[in-house]
């Protein structure tokens, strides 16, 4: 009997601690076929990145995150979902302009852009398994003062989550090449328009 690969890699950690609340996190084939699709079908490579994710998601606890701001002030961050595309897709904007006006610290962007993803998946229909993520780069320099912010989680943002990713759009600017260049073109399926 052939078994399927998201079986095979189920098997292969079936050691991993799961994160506190999320017991069933491996009973979900369409997480772990993410995770193959991520690494081309390499069962070792997607072993690795699972228990990445998993021991990241029990130190961090990325489900209970609540941005405080987002309750707060409502369209403050430059980062939001927008809606869903005709596929069912979450739809994620960000437009780094609007960032430069923004004033929180790295670690608010960060736990913020936790909360926005983490409520992404959260939202998918049944069947839907990936996100759009649209970065507006028009009017943006190198000089703006968010480009640090950027530099500090495009790399995780872009480097992790493209098991999630479907569609990766810029609107380019200045700023474009410089966002791809701190991230790994070869996992992105980008449009830039």
């Amino acid at each position: 009997m052939v078994q399927l690969p998201t079986d095979i890699l189920r098997e292969k950690l079936e050691d991993v601690e799961l994160p506190e609340g999320e017991p069933d996190l491996l009973k979900d084939d369409s997480m772990l076929w993410r995770y193959l699709k991520a690494r081309s079908g390499n069962i070792e490579e997607a072993q690795k990145m699972v228990r990445k994710s998993i021991e990241w998601r029990r130190t961090y606890k990325p489900y209970a995150i609540d941005c405080q701001w987002c309750h707060q002030k409502p369209g403050l961050h430059s980062l939001r979902q927008v809606g869903f595309d005709e596929a069912g897709r979450p739809v994620l904007y960000s437009s780094f302009t609007q960032a430069a006006t923004s004033r929180n610290t790295a670690a608010e962007a960060i736990s913020h852009l936790t909360y926005v993803l983490e409520n992404a998946v959260k939202s998918m229909p049944d069947g839907v398994s990936q996100w759009v993520l649209v970065f507006d780069c028009s009017g943006m320099f190198l000089f703006f003062p968010c480009i640090w912010k950027v530099e500090k989680f495009a790399p995780s943002l872009l480097g992790g989550m493209q098991c999630y990713l479907g569609v990766f759009i810029t609107k380019k600017g200045v700023f474009h090449s410089r966002l791809l260049s701190i991230s790994d073109p070869s996992i992105l399926p980008t449009e830039s328009h």
